[in-house]
């Protein structure tokens, strides 16, 4: 049975050779293995600082002097940039080093590079949750994707780069250490190794002090360690004499693959052939099948769930989900009886779902029935299992609510798509009846003609009905299963955590929205902050604001040259030679008396030497640059 990989997984593998890397003794460290370990080092410094620009693509200069950012979204912005230059202090050609794609020298640098590839893994199975569209832009194709921009998902994802920052921060040191008592090692190695170290922290700091208010939870650790790669897993066809557990783990998987089709479906062309009409049909029949044979389960259930958990509340759970149950059942019924006067110009069990939602029925029967050989068929019929032999104990108890809830969860998710998929059919005219069932006033001459406003409009009710009953099913599945610690659990976290509350993004937005090009090279040190590194202050946070400062002296030099235009020549307005400015650009920021007055410190820390400069509060963000973390 196929289990995908979690980003969970890959940073296990990734924690597991750092654990690994700081166990290499310090004899081991010597001149071509300090370079190449600083080499490996930029380039973990660099995947976590890509990280951050996913979930927080704001810039710098605006991180420092607005107010307006939420605390976690400038830290992120500011521990990026942090990042960013740890990265450019050890990179390769930084000291004219180094063998690009070889192996690398010395353990720790290979135990290093490891980690590096897993870390870059995870990002990109994080990214196989969006696509990317003509606009650059990076929309959603998986139902994991809202979860992933989530506000807790989010801060988890921070949370683990600053403790990656700090672990970094503390191999750089031992490196630093061997490259000062190695006279081979060149200068620039061990000027860099000393100059990254003060950036690592600083960047895992900053994370630790933007989230004092709002902490990463154990629970959102967990949300964002069990995000599986967006890919539906391969089909696992019911097998003879499945045990319960097989029976739940197998259901679990058609109820994933489901909900692969449903996202798919959701974007297919209005005249896809092989959405039939008994296609819909037959999934409305398995659907009140699955919701019926539920109801059977958690009644039983509930007849002795104070015998297995002592808990007199979690009957009342279960007779709550029941009842959901119940009610879903009876709403696909009346769908499937909507069917009964309508059909589509293909006929067949042709949809992609269907042997999935086979599967998900005849493995919850199995799971619901004393015949192993179960099937929805009369001649099949069984008797329910014994409450007994159903939930010995609690944990079983707990598969038996998992496998419902999965069961439950991938049937919403079907009659969304089916809703949006039949109404695309009965606007494109793909819906018909026959030509017995039309009013008289319809003359058609053929045997069956376009379905009546009325019949669609009915069909449309029932599917709405249907979708409302079943969220409503998962919703009340949702507590139960919390309540009874089962394996499905994580749903009712993945759907809190996507609601609108912990989700502020939009389409235009969302965190994970950069470009797949390579970040552009780092611009040469400004002049402002040439002058703070001539003063010689290591303050972190001094630097970064001579650094804001000078990019926007640049954002302000450039926009100047843009605004440049001969005589005579029309502005970006047609018809008028007045430039039109945009809201937000560099020289407003640099035209706001930056900096005014004495601010908080940024990121909690205590700037040396000189106040944080005041933010510009009055300048309005730009919709297209909004951060995205959400809180």
């Amino acid at each position: 049975m196929t289990t995908l990989t979690t980003f969970g997984d890959l940073l296990h593998r990734a924690r597991g050779h750092l654990d690994a890397a700081a166990e290499v003794p310090d004899s081991a460290l010597r001149e071509e293995s300090i370079v190449a370990a600083a080499q490996v080092t930029s380039r973990l410094a660099l995947t976590l600082s890509r990280y951050l620009g996913d979930i927080a693509p704001g810039d710098i200069a605006e991180a420092i002097t607005s107010s307006q950012l939420d605390p976690q979204v400038r830290s992120a912005v500011e521990a990026r940039e942090a990042l960013e230059l740890a990265a450019e202090g050890l990179r390769a050609d930084a000291y004219g080093s180094g063998k690009p794609g070889g192996d690398p020298a010395g353990p720790l640098a290979a135990r290093l590079a490891q980690a590096a590839t897993a870390l870059a893994a995870g990002r990109d199975l994080l990214r196989t949750h969006f696509s990317t569209g003509p606009d650059r832009q990076w929309s959603p194709r998986s139902h994991w994707a809202p979860v992933i921009t989530s506000g807790p998902v989010t801060r988890a994802l921070a949370a683990e780069v600053a403790g990656w920052s700090r672990q970094l921060a503390l191999i750089t040191t031992r490196l630093s250490l061997a490259a000062q008592a190695d006279p081979a090692t060149p200068a620039p190695v061990r000027h860099g190794l000393a100059g990254s170290c003060p950036w690592l922290l600083t960047a895992s700091a900053t994370i630790t002090a933007g989230q004092r208010d709002n902490p990463a939870t154990a629970p959102d650790t967990d949300l964002l360690h069990v995000v599986p790669a967006s890919i539906a897993p391969q089909p696992h066809p019911p097998q003879h004499a499945e045990t319960a557990a097989d029976l739940a783990a197998g259901l679990a998987i058609s109820a994933e693959r489901l909900r692969a089709i449903a996202q798919a479906t959701s974007g297919q062309t209005a005249r896809a052939p092989e959405m039939t009409a008994d296609s819909w049909r037959w999934t409305a029949t398995g659907a009140a099948v699955i919701c019926h044979v539920s109801e059977l389960m958690l009644t039983a259930l509930a007849d002795r769930a104070v015998a297995f958990t002592g808990a007199p509340g979690v009957t009342a759970h279960l007779r709550t989900a029941a009842s959901s149950a119940a009610n879903a059942c009876g709403r696909w019924r009346e769908v499937t009886a909507a069917w009964n006067q309508i059909t589509t110009e293909t006929k067949g069990l042709t949809a992609v779902g269907i042997a999935d939602t086979s599967d998900l029925v005849v493995r919850l029967g199995r799971l619901a029935f004393t015949d192993a050989q179960w099937t929805p068929a009369r001649a099949q019929r069984a008797p329910l299992r014994d409450p007994a032999d159903l939930a010995p104990d609690a944990a079983q108890a707990a598969v038996v609510v998992g496998a419902i809830h999965h069961a439950a969860d991938a049937l919403a998710c079907l009659a969304a798509a089916d809703l949006h998929a039949v109404g695309t059919a009965g606007r494109t005219g793909r819906l018909f009846m026959p030509t017995r069932a039309l009013p008289d006033y319809y003359d058609v001459p053929y045997r069956h003609g376009t379905a009546t406003p009325l019949a669609v409009a009915a069909l449309l009710d029932a599917y709405q009905a249907a979708c409302g009953a079943s969220g409503r099913a998962v919703t009340d599945l949702d507590v139960l299963a919390v309540t009874t610690n089962a394996p499905s659990r994580i749903l009712a976290a993945a759907r809190a955590a996507s609601r609108p509350a912990h989700n502020t993004s939009t389409p235009d937005t969302a965190p994970i929205r950069a470009s797949n090009r390579e970040p552009a090279p780092p611009a040469p040190s400004g002049p402002v902050e040439q002058a703070v590194r001539k003063l010689a202050s290591g303050d972190p946070i001094l630097l970064l604001r001579a650094k804001a400062i000078d990019k926007a002296a640049r954002k302000l030099i450039a926009e100047a040259k843009d605004s440049t235009h001969e005589p005579g020549t029309p502005g970006p307005a047609e018809g008028n030679s007045r430039l039109v400015r945009p809201a937000r650009t560099a020289a407003r920021l640099a035209a706001s008396s930056f900096p005014a007055s004495p601010a908080a410190p940024v990121a909690g820390r205590q700037a040396v030497g000189s106040p944080v400069p005041l933010h510009l509060s009055a300048v309005t963000r730009r919709p297209d640059r909004r951060p995205a973390v959400s809180t």
